[in-house]
């Protein structure tokens, strides 16, 4: 009982008048976690893109859910520092203005204006810069296609009649409204790491994720920008691997991840029709409603454990940000109570380790207000008092509910009118198979690059 107040009294005096650092203020340190060419990702690059990924996704910001998208990120953003690569080599640049109607496109889709877009980034803790670095990547990769490729598209007579006569024989069947997301694999020895973060993708969309969300920011393919989408297809139309993995779907349904020859792949039936110009579409059932807002509710009890870093009396600003500096990159290191604990016997200050069970009405107003909102082993942003810098972190508890935000409505993807029955126009044909024959060469180019790359992964 002693030992309790005694804790309970040094938590009270080092926290009294304490005030959290606000985001943005610690700075996590610039730590490099890939090298490409003679490019360099920090951290910080990582850590802006997998928040713009979580934005764009529609998923929690939970460090569950960064630490599951983390190699997913990375490796995308490998490939996209390769295209820029490539795109600089070949004397190409996004114009302004091209970046700026893509950005404002982007806003019109999600009905805000350019500032809405910024303010609601921001308060989602990714950045409209973010944004527009990969819409500029988007941009080049783009012209890189249309440059090198695209006057190597060779679409002969013989062919156009092949799919004509194929086109034919699909009139009576039926179409399917497919979507995909593809994660390549270009070196065999990454097969079970891309199969893992397949399965994280899959986990994802079971949670309530939107695939045409994850699809933009993970699928190597090229229906990556329209949300995976493939359009309505037929049976004749896919490859025979990927008739046999979608035929027994059911509107609504994922299937995933296969491996196939694109890699490991993951497929969403959004709608179906049957055979016959009038058959009827059977739709998608409506997606459930948004969860409510839940207030937290404190815990009866608490098991803490914090780490403190001391702070001079005479420190001045330089060192204080160095030192909140040094706090930041505490949030990486310590994923549990035991990681925390071992490093406070080792280097912590005073007033460092474990803290053992308190109870939440022996706290301060401050104290109580965070660990009702701070889940187990996680740690807290960092609180500064008379003891110095301190990261808390809430070991287990009893009582008490965490809160959770209200749910946005989940959006809903518009399923398109099924086009008439395949055209029998040479040009339309002829359109088609050269836009399928560039993807293939896009793909190609692309595994050609990450071949030929020096690429230092450091995590």
């Amino acid at each position: 009982m002693i030992a309790s107040l005694t804790r309970a009294a040094l938590l009270s005096l080092a926290l009294l008048g304490s005030t959290a650092i606000l985001p943005g203020k610690a700075v996590a340190a610039g730590r490099i976690v890939a090298v490409v060419e003679d490019q360099v990702i920090s951290t910080g690059d990582l850590e802006d893109r997998v928040s713009l990924a979580l934005v764009s996704s529609g998923l929690a910001t939970t460090p569950e859910n960064r630490d599951r998208l983390r190699p997913q990120v990375l490796r995308l953003y490998i490939d996209e520092t390769l295209q820029r690569l490539e795109a600089k080599r070949l004397g190409l640049t996004a114009t302004p203005d091209e970046i700026s109607q893509t950005l404002a496109n982007i806003a019109e889709r999600n009905s805000m204006t350019m500032d809405q877009l910024d303010e609601f980034l921001r308060g989602q803790g990714a950045s409209l810069l973010t944004l527009k670095r990969q819409v500029e990547s988007q941009i080049l990769w783009a012209k890189v296609v249309a440059q090198q490729l695209r006057p190597r598209v060779r679409i002969g007579p013989d062919q156009v009649d092949l799919a004509i006569r194929e086109a034919e024989r699909a009139r009576n069947e039926p179409q399917w409204l497919l979507a995909e997301i593809t994660l390549p694999v270009t070196d065999a020895s990454q097969d079970s790491q891309v199969r893992a973060d397949a399965d994280e993708l899959v986990d994802a969309l079971n949670k309530g994720a939107a695939f045409p969300a994850l699809a933009r920011e993970f699928s190597a393919s090229s229906t990556a920008a329209a949300g995976g989408d493939l359009g309505w297809v037929q049976p004749s139309g896919l490859t025979e691997e990927t008739r046999t993995i979608v035929a027994d779907m059911g509107v609504g349904d994922i299937e995933g991840p296969v491996r196939t020859n694109a890699g490991w792949q993951i497929f969403m039936m959004r709608a179906k029709r049957a055979a016959g110009e009038n058959a009827e579409v059977e739709m998608p059932p409506p997606p459930p409603p948004p969860a409510p807002a839940r207030p937290a509710i404190p815990p009866t009890r608490v098991h803490l454990a914090q780490y403190v870093i001391p702070v001079p009396e005479d420190a001045g600003e330089a060192e204080r940000d160095k030192l909140l500096e040094q706090a930041a990159a505490y949030q990486n290191r310590f994923k549990s109570c035991s990681s925390l604990q071992a490093a406070a016997a080792e280097s912590g200050g005073e007033g460092s380790g474990d803290l053992g069970w308190l109870d939440v009405a022996d706290l301060p107003q401050v104290l109580t207000q965070l660990v009702s909102n701070l889940p187990n082993n996680r740690l807290s942003p960092p609180l500064t008092g008379p003891a110095g810098i301190q990261l808390i972190m809430v070991c287990d508890r009893e009582g008490g509910q965490l809160p959770r935000a209200a749910e946005a409505p989940r959006p809903v993807q518009p399923t398109p009118p099924p086009p008439p029955l395949p055209s029998m126009d040479r040009e339309s044909v002829q359109r088609r198979l050269e836009g399928q024959q560039l993807d293939r060469l896009a793909d190609r180019y692309l595994r050609d690059l990450r071949r030929d790359a020096y690429v230092d992964l450091r995590v």
